[in-house]
């Protein structure tokens, strides 16, 4: 990975990055996230192992400024050898297309959402986070 990243680092920069593997810790390293230098990352939901991981979250809440309208986030942690989903709202540039939400205190849904983004000709994105409906 080292070497690829070395030859082809300035050629990864991307505005807006789709996580690898839904947001799993191993397959976004972060040499590798250092050189995408995304200004939006969004991920699908792999619940069932435990992604996107909140350790890629840890990476970029400080990296990323506040920008968007406060939005719900999943993100799992590894206790004890299982998934455990943190449920936070964000107002970084970081989207989930499903996501577990407190419907009523105690009962979790999932919900699931359509994350789109359109840019104009100067370079300017727009993000648009729409509720579709829960599971």
């Amino acid at each position: 990975m080292t070497a690829f990243l070395k030859k082809a680092g300035p050629d990864l920069k991307s505005q807006i990055y789709r996580l690898s593997h839904h947001g799993a810790l191993h397959a976004n390293p972060e040499n590798f996230l250092s050189f995408i230098k995304a200004e939006y990352v969004f991920s699908s939901s792999g619940y069932r192992y435990g992604h996107p991981r909140c350790e890629i979250y840890d990476y970029y809440k400080n990296r990323l400024p506040n920008i968007l309208p406060s939005h719900p986030y999943t993100c799992f942690n590894v206790v004890s050898g299982k998934y455990v989903p943190l449920n936070i709202n964000i107002k970084k540039p970081m989207l989930v297309t499903s996501l577990f939400r407190e419907k009523s205190p105690g009962q979790w849904v999932k919900s699931y959402y359509i994350v789109e983004f359109s840019i104009s000709g100067c370079g300017h994105v727009d993000v648009k986070f729409t509720h579709i409906g829960d599971e």
